[in-house]
């Protein structure tokens, strides 16, 4: 589906969305759907994905995936096994609640939301993967009654929203455990004092093995495992694994040869990320020579450039298609990448900025979607 889907569906604020959709969706919603929730200051979007990418290839099930943000289409926000939903249905579906939503005015996300849960109980999914937007406590996505939580990692971020420290925002995360959770599954390199007050929040979770001096992927991968191992027993690890491995999550250390130059794209968006996406450089003995990056004005930049500037002095600010994006140079592809004297190019920050300079590389074929693993 086109922007212009997405522009219309963007007409009010996502105030208040969570209190809407509990009023709006006992009209739609009437299924045994078994949800997994994962939340995350950073990382959740490459868990649930990989989660989704075992179930979907290992269960002889329907199995859902809604996911933000996208980055060529809206579409890709929401998949059954191996197919997006189609136009037509985001379309007819955004018919059907049309009525609703001008009358809550209802924001995008939300209406995104309702449209995956519509969707998947069309499709009679039986596990749906759902990734939290901000938070947790009073995203629209808590809307579900998870049967699995997942927490990847905690991190000050959204802190207009969330809170000012990691405490406020932890509490906040864990939002997404009910009554109906089984289990709430937690990286193992979260620090001891968080850990202290899971427990004071009566919190019983189960820790993926804690991992030093290794790149974030791995510790995304350590948790995925973690929670397959004690929830789907009929997967083989070694299976698991495998399909860990072969599977590539656009914009995550995702790395492309472009004729002589290597180019990293990671989609690093506060200070947590930058510095897992520093740690990541370093582990593997990766040196960039030039760093293009382009960020959010909330997100603290100079604080992120200062960070990056311990990788290299060579970094070019950019602007990105964001009304909250900081000020600096258009994209271009001819100064930036083909004519710089750099053979070694880290692209990061904004997932709106990556998101924008993938597009314009694939739609003039200067890189190719990849199959695989990083």
């Amino acid at each position: 589906m086109n922007e212009e889907f997405f522009k219309k569906i963007s007409k009010y604020s996502n105030k208040d969305c969570l209190k809407k959709l509990k009023i709006i969706t006992p009209k739609y919603l009437n299924n045994n759907i078994k949800y997994i929730h994962v939340t995350g200051t950073n990382g959740k979007g490459s868990v649930s994905r990989l989660i989704f990418a075992i179930l979907s290839q290992t269960l002889k099930q329907k199995i859902g995936l809604f996911t933000s943000p996208h980055i060529e289409f809206v579409n890709e926000r929401i998949i059954v096994n191996d197919r997006m939903i189609s136009n037509q249905d985001l379309v007819r579906i955004r018919d059907l609640i049309f009525d609703d939503i001008e009358y809550y005015q209802l924001g995008f996300f939300g209406i995104l939301t309702l449209i995956a849960l519509i969707y998947f109980q069309e499709q009679n999914v039986q596990w749906a993967i759902i990734e939290v937007g901000i938070g947790g406590k009073i995203d629209p996505t808590n809307i579900i009654d998870a049967t699995y939580a997942i927490i990847t990692s905690i991190g000050k971020d959204h802190q207009d929203r969330l809170g000012k420290t990691t405490s406020e925002i932890l509490h906040q995360k864990l939002g997404i455990v009910k009554s109906t959770t089984k289990n709430l599954f937690i990286s193992g390199n979260l620090n001891n004092k968080l850990k202290k007050q899971i427990d004071m929040e009566g919190c019983k979770p189960i820790y993926s093995p804690r991992l030093i001096n290794e790149p974030y992927y791995q510790e995304n991968k350590e948790l995925v495992l973690t929670v397959i191992s004690k929830t789907f027993l009929e997967i083989n690890i070694k299976q698991a694994l495998k399909i860990i491995n072969n599977t590539n999550i656009r914009l995550r250390f995702e790395k492309y040869q472009i004729n002589d130059k290597i180019i990293y794209f990671d989609a690093a968006h506060n200070i947590d990320g930058i510095k897992a996406l520093i740690k990541t450089l370093k582990i593997n003995k990766i040196i960039p020579q030039q760093i293009i990056f382009s960020c959010l004005k909330n997100k603290y930049p100079q604080k992120l450039i200062s960070c990056l500037k311990k990788v290299s002095d060579n970094i070019i600010i950019c602007s990105n298609n964001n009304l909250n994006s900081i000020t600096g140079e258009f994209f271009d592809y001819q100064k930036m990448i083909k004519c710089s004297p750099h053979k070694i190019i880290l692209i990061t920050g904004s997932c709106y900025f990556l998101a924008d300079v993938y597009n314009y590389l694939r739609t003039k074929k200067i890189i190719m979607i990849k199959k695989g693993g990083n």
